[in-house]
């Protein structure tokens, strides 16, 4: 029950980690110049969703690994890393999210939010997992 219980509060951890993340995404994206046309949607949105989907898709891919490799700090905090730059890439290339302009360092905060969230995932299960 402790195992579960763990498990449990690590989800609940990082999509907490990722709604901050979001949270902080909004924040920045008001401080900013207004958008022109249509293109607020997509990049309002685009952010907070992609971040919740490529969450959920790493616990997924963590519990289906679990057995295979051996969890630590750096391990989560570069297999979460270059999940997520991978993912960015492919969407947008490889430096256009990451660069000033109209994607506003959305890579960034992907690339980033992803990583709090696997960490924030990570250091809590550990903390609670039976030994």
């Amino acid at each position: 029950m402790k195992s579960f219980l763990a498990q449990l509060l690590g989800i609940v951890a990082a999509f907490a980690a990722a709604a901050a993340v979001s949270i902080g995404w909004l924040v920045y994206l008001r401080l900013g110049p207004d958008f022109e046309g249509f293109a607020a949607g997509p990049v309002i949105f685009g952010v907070p969703a992609a971040l919740f989907v490529l969450t959920l898709i790493w616990l997924l891919a963590r519990g289906l690994a679990e057995g295979s490799a051996r969890w630590n700090f750096l391990v989560v905090l570069a297999g979460a890393g270059a999940f997520a730059y991978a993912v960015v890439a492919v969407a947008c290339g490889p430096v256009v999210c990451f660069m000033p302009g109209n994607h506003r360092l959305a890579g960034w905060f992907i690339v980033g939010g992803l990583s709090l969230a696997a960490l924030a995932h990570h250091f809590v299960r550990e903390r609670f997992r039976t030994k």
